[in-house]
């Protein structure tokens, strides 16, 4: 079983000081492993705030809903102080087998669901409308969703038409916008929600990450091509395109008060102004 160890306070890369930790023991690796608790902070109580996990497969790890990047096996995962509040705060890791929902004040599982990929990848974010929620994944996984009901989930649908490697989809209306594939080879796709079959697929976009802002999709190729299209259910309705940078590009875009910054593997930043067309 995978057991969350301590959170850590340390000033130093080699220096671990153990602290409370009211955490528990998540399901075992034959289990899904969507898990949630609390623990409790005073400001300013340590200098640099750490997670250690162990055993724990490859997954993703949020804080207070702040997205800390992958589980670490032998060194913390770095908290930020300013993503924590004094009291209590809420931890949730999406792990490699599956995806689990339990009560908020009590850790008490209400359902799961297995979703078992391949490299045990769960990159991209689940994506929750109202009592339903989607799960995609890379590697030739594909996506699935789920509608909840209390203490039980049922599939709607799973197909193959949606499988995102790691940029999570987005929810518009009666769709889904996301890029399917993996490294090298992908397509932005546009999935009806209620029967999960493709409305169009751009294979031009190919592979990368994207954002939704006002209507349009910002997406930036691997490639390092920047695209802006409408959010339209009928096509692809492209506005505005132009390669802003080398290298690989996976980091998704970031909109800012008018400004678009994109970033490439080397660590190259790029700001452009939207203009009012």
């Amino acid at each position: 079983a995978a057991k969350f160890d301590s959170i850590v306070a340390y000033s130093g890369i080699e220096e671990f000081i153990d602290k409370s930790w009211s955490g528990g023991v998540a399901p075992a690796d034959t289990l899904p492993c969507f898990w949630k608790t609390e623990f409790s902070y005073t400001p300013k109580q340590w200098e640099t705030i750490g997670l250690i996990t162990t055993g724990l497969t490859s997954g993703q790890v949020w804080l207070n809903g702040h997205n800390l990047g992958s589980t670490p096996q032998a060194v913390p995962l770095y908290m930020p102080e300013c993503w924590l509040k004094g009291g209590a705060n809420e931890l949730v890791v999406f792990a490699a087998k599956g995806l689990e929902a339990v009560e908020s004040a009590t850790g008490k599982e209400l359902w799961s669901h297995p979703w078992k990929t391949g490299y045990d990848v769960n990159a991209a974010d689940p994506l929750v409308i109202g009592d339903k929620v989607l799960i995609s994944s890379g590697y030739d996984k594909g996506a699935a969703l789920l509608s909840a009901t209390g203490t039980a989930c049922k599939v709607e649908w799973e197909n193959k038409n949606l499988a995102s490697q790691f940029s999570s989809p987005v929810a518009v209306g009666s769709v889904f916008y996301g890029i399917s594939g993996n490294v090298g080879k992908g397509e932005l796709c546009c999935i009806d929600q209620a029967t999960g079959g493709v409305r169009w697929s751009h294979k031009e976009t190919g592979f990368g990450s994207f954002m939704l802002a006002d209507g349009k999709l910002i997406i930036l190729s691997e490639k390092g091509t920047l695209s802006i299209a409408e959010a339209s259910p009928e096509a692809y309705h492209e506005l505005w395109n132009q390669k802003v940078l080398d290298g690989v590009c996976w980091t998704m875009p970031t909109l800012c008060n008018g400004l678009i910054y994109c970033r490439n593997d080397k660590g190259r930043l790029v700001c452009l102004a939207l203009s009012g067309n």
